[in-house]
């Protein structure tokens, strides 16, 4: 079976009853990690007995035998068990044949971590195709994705937040879920002495420093014409595991706001005032940047900008190119165009 879009939050609270295998893989760790912990949790009370829950390192199951015997094996103070492998690769999918094809007895659920599987895994596609397998993609979340989750966070935290905050954390947030979790529970620890509802100017305060990382420095490099910074940015990027599409997707949403805040420009308003009517805010220590950037950028650029990242997130998924190397290019071309255009306009 392979899930996909909103199957996939249902599935790990409540996985169907014939799966006995989930294969958890993607780009995202932090959503791995998080979805592999939700799987165990929906056995309820497996994970904190020690004759219902187990972990199996790779180098154990170099054949099917260890694996077949610990899922078929019954605990012996009743329940439902559950089996984690982690770091599985595509040197482990014989190990998971019979328990996918649905040939071992028993009813354990079995939960597989791994890394980022291309659409050839071999380990990816027995998972995909087993009568009792589940592949379970994590890939960065969505804007909306991630503003969703900020908003749950909050509710259940028993607090409230600015429509503009919530906003501001949704676009500027590291992609990676573990750390966006992370840094959400630092601004609600941060609030909740205090009564009253989260304002941006306090998102800004608590977590400026980690959502102006990572994908914003990629971002403002490009646009601003700075190839060296721009390639550190990128490398930076992708080990903290943003993959190119997110990559992509974080620069044309940045080009957009500059876009809108070209067009206020050129329609008459100060540089500042354009840039204070983009919601959610500019974030305080890039202003300046943003700011040199909406003057720098006419509308016809911005469109040529806009159109090479969509062509570079089409060769990514289609032409078979490595994705980093297609991205990396297209980004160098903005940067570069960036740089002539200040050149000229100095």
């Amino acid at each position: 079976m392979q899930l996909k879009g909103r199957q996939i939050e249902a599935f790990v609270r409540r996985p169907e009853p014939g799966i006995r295998a989930v294969l958890v893989y993607g780009p995202d760790a932090g959503l791995v990690s998080e979805r592999v912990s939700l799987l165990v949790k929906s056995v309820p009370g497996a994970a904190e007995d020690p004759f219902r829950y187990a972990e199996l390192s790779p180098s154990s199951l170099k054949d099917g035998a260890a694996l077949n015997d610990e899922a078929a094996a019954l605990s012996l103070t009743g329940g439902r068990r559950v089996i984690v492998v982690r770091g599985a690769t595509d040197g482990l999918a014989d190990s998971f044949a019979e328990l996918v094809d649905g040939q071992v007895p028993g009813d354990s659920l079995v939960v597989v971590e791994a890394g980022d599987l291309t659409g050839t895994s071999s380990l990816r596609k027995m998972f995909e195709k087993g009568e009792t397998g589940a592949a379970l993609p994590c890939y960065a979340d969505s804007e909306e994705d991630r503003i969703g989750l900020i908003r749950a966070m909050v509710e259940d935290a028993g607090q409230r937040i600015e429509s503009a905050a919530l906003d501001y954390l949704g676009s500027s947030l590291p992609a990676d879920r573990l750390v966006m979790r992370r840094e959400i529970e630092k601004l609600l620890l941060y609030k909740s002495s205090e009564k009253g509802t989260i304002s941006i100017e306090e998102a800004e305060t608590v977590v400026g420093d980690a959502a102006a990382v990572s994908l914003d420095d990629v971002a403002y490099a490009t646009t601003g014409g700075n190839p060296p910074s721009l390639d550190l940015a990128v490398q930076r990027a992708l080990a903290d595991g943003n993959d190119p599409i997110a990559i992509i997707s974080a620069v044309r949403r940045h080009l957009h706001r500059v876009q809108l805040a070209s067009a206020a420009y050129q329609n008459g308003a100060s540089p500042q005032i354009a840039m204070d009517r983009l919601r959610p805010p500019v974030f305080f220590k890039r202003k300046p940047e943003f700011q040199a950037q909406l003057q720098r950028w006419s509308p016809p650029q911005i469109d040529q900008a806009l159109e090479l990242l969509t062509e570079a997130e089409f060769d990514c998924k289609t032409t078979g190119l490595p994705s980093e190397a297609v991205c990396s290019r297209a980004l160098l071309r903005i940067a570069n165009a960036g740089r002539r255009t200040s050149a000229r306009r100095n």
